[in-house]
Parts: C-alpha cells; structure tokens; sequence
C-alpha cells in the first residue's frame, strides 16, 4: 500500500508539474482509466511521430507514478504482449488530492483500487477512445474542439408529466466548430450490451427532453445525439430499430461505427453546404 503523501509534498509537486503532465492528470479524472496509447495519441501534435509521442507519454506517466499520483491495473489491453503500451491507467488518492489542492474539483468519484468489472471498464475505455477520436479530429481535419464533458457533467434533466426529474445521461457531450459552424454532440457509446427495447427507451427520453424545451432555452440549441458502435452490423440494426419507429425525428438521431466518428465530426465542406446553416440538433 502507499503510504499518504503529505499536503507540504503535494504542493511542491504541483508546483513542478508542467502543462502536460497536469493534463494527463485531468484526463484521469475525467474519465477513471485510460491506456497509454491514449494517452500518447492526445498529445500526437506535439510530436512529430507517433512512436515519439508514446515514447514520450510512457515516460511522462511513470514520472507521474512516482509521485504517487497514477497506478496501472494488473490487467493491459492486448496482454502482456502489449507492454508498457497496453497497461491502463487511473487517478490515485494522491492525485485527487492534488487536483483539491489546485483549487479544482472533479465530478469524478474516487474509488478504492479495487479492479472494475470487464463490462464497466470496456465500457470506460471506449468513451475515452471516443474523446480521443474527437481530440485527433481537431488536431488533423481542422476542428475545434471547444468543450468535452464527461458524465455528469453532460447529464440534463427535465420535469416529468409527474413532476418528478426526468434525466438523460448520455456518456460524453463535445462541442466542435467547423468553419463557423457550431455543432453540439451528445454521444451514446453501444458496445452490443444492451437491449433494442432498451435504446428505444432511451431514444424517447432524449425526445422527451427536447419536447421540454429547457436544452433550447438554455443553450440555443439541441444536440445530435450519436450511438457510436463498434460495429457496422450493431450500427445498421440501430439504424433499423431507430427508422421502424414512427415517433422519432430522423434528424435528432445519427448512427456511428468508431472508423467513420471523425468523419461524422468533420464533414466535408459539400456535405456541410447540403446542410444548411440550421442547427443540425433541431429535429423537424
């Protein structure tokens, strides 16, 4: 077990920290768990290669390690054949603690080191690949990234017909800008877990949502909420479930596999003029 950093150690530490480092913290505690090679491909831009850029981001979080603010699970993506690239990394106590000592405060809970469940942390590991898709589309395709937010942040909620709370929890919100454009994301990662009838349920609560109003009132605009599948199999009976049902707008809704994400982030300048410069959230 580590032994308690004391708060003395902890501000020297930051204090030492550079912006890079104090980003890969931040990740961590937005997210819970994210690999090394995600952590490397967030930083690609400032590398001239990607083989540079893990090199580098491997010897960043070891560094980090041994200020006792990461630690890795004893499971890797890829398994041991995938050394050092594969290990999975997440926030200590210690690093939660220098994120309060930094005057900032994180949604995220912290957990005991236990090790999550297979599903959870498939599921965990595939909203961060979702962020770095979208930070690799700003990077390269001329993107703005302007805000992420991880649940909860991304949550919303409206009043029933009961009056009582109605939440949608969609697992990541991303705001980009596309030559002038402002597009509002709301991303449903589908890992083939759950049932149709169950994503029919959360489709009508996000329609029920925007019949409220309360997303237009306060934000001028409705996201495009995305299920990001694994598959084009899994996108296409989506697609399927989604069109059989009367009810739902076409437009409120958009169907994507991992592959083509960036794509539908940055489309290109003929798609983007077929659009129109209505907000792409607002169903008709």
């Amino acid at each position: 077990m580590t032994s308690r950093v004391s708060r003395p150690c902890l501000e020297r530490i930051a204090a030492s920290l550079d912006e890079r480092s104090w980003r890969v913290v931040r990740i961590l505690a937005e997210h819970r768990f994210a690999t090394t090679n995600q952590l490397a491909r967030l930083h690609q831009s400032h590398h001239k290669t990607a083989a540079s850029a893990l090199r580098q981001t491997a010897r960043l979080i070891r560094h980090l390690q041994t200020l006792s603010l990461v630690h890795h699970l004893e499971r890797r993506i890829g398994g041991q054949r995938a050394g050092s690239t594969g290990l999975i990394w997440y926030l200590t106590e210690h690093g939660f603690r220098l994120l309060e000592i930094n005057a900032e405060r994180h949604t995220t809970t912290h957990h005991r080191n236990a090790e999550p469940s297979t599903r959870f942390l498939t599921h965990t590991l595939a909203v961060m690949e979702a962020r770095v898709l979208a930070e690799e589309t700003s990077q390269r395709r001329g993107v703005r990234l302007l805000r992420v937010n991880t649940e909860p942040l991304c949550w919303r909620s409206h009043l029933g017909i009961h009056g009582n709370p109605e939440w949608v929890k969609p697992d990541l919100e991303i705001v980009t800008q596309v030559e002038g454009y402002e597009d509002h994301w709301w991303l449903e990662i589908d890992l083939d877990t759950e049932h149709p009838k169950r994503l029919l349920v959360k489709a009508h609560a996000y329609l029920r949502h925007y019949q409220s109003g309360i997303e237009q009132n306060q934000r001028g605009v409705f996201p495009v909420i995305v299920w990001v599948t694994a598959t084009s199999d899994r996108a296409g009976r989506i697609a399927d479930l989604m069109a059989a049902d009367p009810r739902l707008s076409e437009g409120m809704f958009a169907i994507a596999c991992f592959n083509n994400l960036q794509t539908l982030l940055a489309p290109s300048p003929a798609v983007r003029a077929s659009e129109g410069p209505e907000n792409q959230g607002n169903p008709s």
